[in-house]
C-alpha cells in the first residue's frame, strides 16, 4: 500500500493514469540535440538548444531556452522536450545526446527522484515536463549517448544549430501539466530529512529568505560596480575556499550573508534589551549596512586609508558598497592590474563546456 501512496503533492499536478495506445503506425525516427551557452555558471548565462533531423530537413530547430535558469544543463534538458514535440506523437524515436547528465537524470536517476519527490533536484521543472512528454507518446522512445564533437554530422548538426541560436531572442513557454507528469514523494521511499527538506523549499525559513536576498545584493552591486556577475554557488564557494583572509574574516562574511549577526532586530525579541537594536552613535535601528559603509563612529574613516593606499597604483577606486563588501571573495586582482590590465572577471565559458 505505501508504495501507492505519495506525499507532498501539488494539487494542480497530480498523477493520472497514462493510457498507453498501441503502437500500429510504422516507422521511426532519429534526432540529434545538443546545446549552447554563453557564460554558462554566472548570472549573465545566456543558454540556447539545438535540435538536428538532418541537413536542410526544415524541421531543425534552433531555439533560446526560456526562463530564469540559464545554464548548459537546461540547454540539453529544453532540447529533449523540443524534440519529443517536434516528431509525431504515435513513430518510434530515437534521441542521441552528448549529455550524460540529462540521459541519466532521464533513465538511471529518475526512478529515485520521482521516489523522493524530487525534492533537492535542480532543473527539476524542467526534467519533469520532459519526463511527461516523453510517457505520453504513443510511440517507444530511446534515448542514446554520442561523443561530442567527434566528426559526428548529427550531433555537430546540432551543436551548429545551438550556437545560432544564442543571438536569437529569448522564447515564451509555458510549462504545462500533461498527465505523465508525477509529483510527490512515494511514502515508502521518504526519510524524515527528505520532508523537512522539502518543508524548507515550501517555506523558507527567515535566516534563509535573508541569506537570498543579500546574494541577489551581492550580484547585483559587483556587476554594477566591477562588472562581475558570479551565481549563487560561485558566491558561496569562493567565501569557503578563498585563503587571502583569515578563517575568522570568512566566518564574519558567512554570518553577514546569512542575516545571522547579533545586531538590529536581533536584539528586539530579547526583552530588556531592546536598546540594543539601535546605534548608539545615530539613533536609528542598526544593521551589517549600517556599520560597515554609513555610521560615523569611529573607525569608518578605514575607507579613506584604504583608498589612499589603492590609489597610490591604481586609479579610480570608490568605496565599496555593502553588496561588494559581502562579495569580496569572489573579485579577483592580479599584481599587474592597471586601467589596461583591469581585475580578473569571472570565467566567460565559451558555447560548449
Amino acid at each position: 500500500m505505501n508504495d501507492l501512496l505519495r506525499i507532498l503533492t501539488h494539487e494542480k499536478r497530480e498523477t493520472t493514469a497514462n493510457h498507453r495506445k498501441k503502437n500500429n503506425k510504422q516507422g521511426s525516427g532519429k534526432i540529434y540535440t545538443d546545446r549552447g551557452c554563453r557564460n554558462n555558471g554566472s548570472h549573465q548565462a545566456k543558454a540556447s538548444s539545438g535540435i538536428f533531423f538532418g541537413r536542410n530537413d526544415p524541421r531543425n530547430l534552433a531555439v533560446r531556452v526560456p526562463g530564469k535558469e540559464q545554464s548548459n544543463q537546461t540547454g540539453e534538458i529544453y532540447a529533449i522536450i523540443k524534440a519529443a514535440e517536434k516528431m509525431d506523437q504515435e513513430m518510434n524515436l530515437e534521441i542521441i545526446s552528448d549529455s550524460l547528465y540529462t540521459i541519466k537524470g532521464l533513465t538511471t536517476n529518475l526512478e529515485r527522484w520521482e521516489d523522493h519527490g524530487w525534492i533537492r533536484i535542480k532543473n527539476r521543472e524542467w526534467f519533469q515536463e520532459a519526463v511527461a512528454g516523453l510517457r505520453t507518446r504513443e510511440g517507444n522512445t530511446t534515448i542514446t549517448w554520442t561523443k561530442g564533437h567527434a566528426n559526428n554530422e548529427g550531433n555537430e548538426g546540432a551543436d551548429n544549430l545551438a550556437t545560432a541560436a544564442l543571438d536569437k531572442p529569448e522564447v515564451n513557454h509555458v510549462q504545462n501539466n500533461p498527465p505523465g507528469r508525477v509529483t510527490g514523494a512515494k511514502l515508502s521511499k521518504i526519510s524524515q530529512v527528505l520532508i523537512y527538506k522539502a518543508l524548507l523549499e515550501e517555506d523558507p525559513s527567515p535566516e534563509t529568505q535573508k541569506a537570498e536576498a543579500n546574494i541577489t545584493r551581492i550580484i547585483d552591486d559587483m556587476m554594477s560596480e566591477w562588472k562581475i556577475a558570479p551565481t549563487p554557488e560561485q558566491i558561496w564557494t569562493n567565501l569557503k575556499r578563498n585563503r587571502n583572509i583569515y578563517r575568522t574574516q570568512r566566518e564574519f562574511l558567512f554570518k553577514t550573508i546569512k542575516g545571522i549577526q547579533k545586531v538590529g532586530s536581533f536584539w528586539t525579541k530579547i526583552p530588556n534589551y531592546e536598546e540594543r537594536a539601535n546605534c548608539s552613535n545615530c539613533g536609528q535601528t542598526d544593521s551589517m549596512e549600517h556599520i560597515l559603509t554609513e555610521c560615523r563612529i569611529p573607525g569608518q574613516e578605514a575607507w579613506n586609508l584604504i583608498g589612499e593606499l589603492r590609489n597610490r597604483k591604481y586609479s579610480g577606486w570608490t568605496k565599496p558598497t555593502f553588496g561588494c563588501i559581502m562579495g569580496c571573495t569572489s573579485q579577483r586582482y592580479n599584481d599587474e592590474d592597471t586601467e589596461e590590465n583591469p581585475p580578473i572577471k569571472a570565467k566567460q565559458d565559451s558555447t560548449k563546456s
